[in-house]
């Protein structure tokens, strides 16, 4: 990729945190997309947090789990121990589907 996923992962961050530019975590999430998609393991991870935190799109923890498994399977530790965390709490990924159905009790029990 010639470190253009590793690019797109420093320019989301940028568009995260706000940082030399506006807020835009909705961009963020699209630059992350791209970058986890080209097998940059920080991306995966950053976009695990966002669909778990629910910035810049609505709360999707089946696919914040999808994006953790990524990152963990791209060696990133963080995502393993986040993967691990879905995995104790919702280990047949009902709970994640409910609460993203929009079931506020069954959120309550995710990371």
């Amino acid at each position: 990729d010639g470190g253009i996923a590793a690019g797109c992962t420093r320019l989301g961050i940028l568009f995260e945190e706000g940082r030399g530019v506006d807020a835009d975590p909705a961009r963020a999430r699209l630059l992350y997309q791209r970058a986890c998609a080209a097998s940059e393991a920080d991306a995966c991870m950053r976009l695990g947090d966002l669909y778990r935190t629910g910035t810049g799109t609505h709360e999707q923890h089946a696919a914040a789990k999808t994006n953790y498994k990524a990152a963990c399977e791209l060696g990133k530790d963080d995502g393993c121990q986040m993967l691990a965390l879905y995995e104790q709490k919702d280990p047949d990924g009902s709970t994640a589907e409910k609460c993203d159905k929009g079931d506020k009790f069954a959120c309550a029990f995710l990371p």
